[in-house]
């Protein structure tokens, strides 16, 4: 069985076919934007890919959005070398992997436990949220002290910490 292959047009010799006219020589166009006549050339045949300022350059000449050009080189490079992307998992801290049966049963077991429990909220708040502006979980020997056992300011909220 054969294959088929999409048939792709390059920016340059669309450039060259659509936004060019046709009465110009590439020496001629080459001269109204400033560049030499070898780079354009190959940029018209489709050797070379568009710059920035390329795509300026023509837009001032010609009129045409420099931004429209770049994106047809882009759409172009796209369907010439999709990449190729397999399976991507996000980062996950290591104490985010613990579990709630871990954590009851690290409790029950550490005498420990109580001292770092707010250590550990300290690391998942600020694993999860960005915007943290103040926090305040006291942990290790200071876990004992009376009031709240924790506080956290956040300028935006996440599943685990409200705004505010």
């Amino acid at each position: 069985m054969g294959h088929v292959r999409k048939s792709i047009k390059k920016i340059g010799p669309y450039i060259k076919g659509e936004v060019i006219p046709v009465d110009l020589s590439v020496k001629a166009v080459a001269e109204k934007i400033g560049m030499g006549r070898p780079a354009l050339s190959n940029f018209l045949n489709g050797k070379t890919r568009l710059s920035n300022a390329l795509a300026l350059r023509l837009e001032k000449a010609f009129g045409v959005s420099h931004k429209k050009l770049l994106q047809k080189q882009l759409e172009f490079e796209q369907d010439q070398d999709p990449v190729a992307v397999g399976p991507i998992s996000a980062y996950v801290p290591f104490f985010l992997k613990i579990s709630a049966s871990q954590i009851e049963e690290w409790a029950d077991h550490n005498i420990e436990a109580r001292s770092r429990l707010s250590v550990f909220l300290r690391k998942l708040i600020h694993s999860t949220n960005a915007e943290v502006s103040r926090i305040d979980f006291p942990g290790y020997s200071n876990a004992e002290r009376k009031g709240w056992d924790g506080w956290v300011e956040a300028a935006v909220s996440t599943p685990w910490v409200p705004a505010g």
